[in-house]
């Protein structure tokens, strides 16, 4: 803007609206290295090689590496056959629920039956089934370490 005299003027800025809000964004912060990305970054292998439950633990997962622990427990048991062929041999049918618990270095502890299938040999099957599979892989960090699973032997 020119003034009369030819020299140059610069406007005063205009006054704040009494109306107007401030700018509510956070000023963005410097991301945090994350740990277990950093573990991650750091190990000499490749990750997509381990278990799912152990990934999971090194990229900061949340509960599934304990359903994905659930799941190599569960599927140990179900790989323990010679409970199986045995209540077979001796015609023994039915359903047993057993619980326990697995120790840090994978140990079971505390089995016994929780609900039983009426016959006690096979009820000494199922607690064989679980001894037969042990001892288990050691839970990760924030795994369940107590189960019920429900063994089935024969057709139900």
């Amino acid at each position: 803007m020119t003034t009369q005299d030819g020299s140059f003027a610069v406007p005063a800025p205009a006054p704040a609206r009494p109306d107007a809000k401030p700018d509510a964004r956070p000023a963005p912060e410097a991301s945090k290295p994350d740990p277990a990305a950093q573990l991650a970054a750091a190990l000499p292998m490749d990750t997509s090689t381990l278990p799912p439950s152990f990934r999971a633990v090194l990229s900061g997962g949340g509960t599934q590496f304990s359903d994905d622990y659930k799941g190599v427990v569960y599927g140990r048991l179900g790989r323990s056959q010679g409970p199986v062929e045995r209540a077979r041999a001796q015609h023994l049918r039915g359903q047993v629920v057993v619980a326990f618990s697995i120790g840090d270095s994978g140990a079971v502890s505390d089995l016994h039956v929780a609900h039983s299938s009426g016959t006690k040999a096979l009820d000494a099957l199922a607690l064989d089934m679980v001894r037969d599979a042990a001892p288990f892989p050691p839970p990760p960090r924030g795994a369940a370490r107590s189960f019920s699973p429900a063994l089935a032997f024969g057709d139900q």
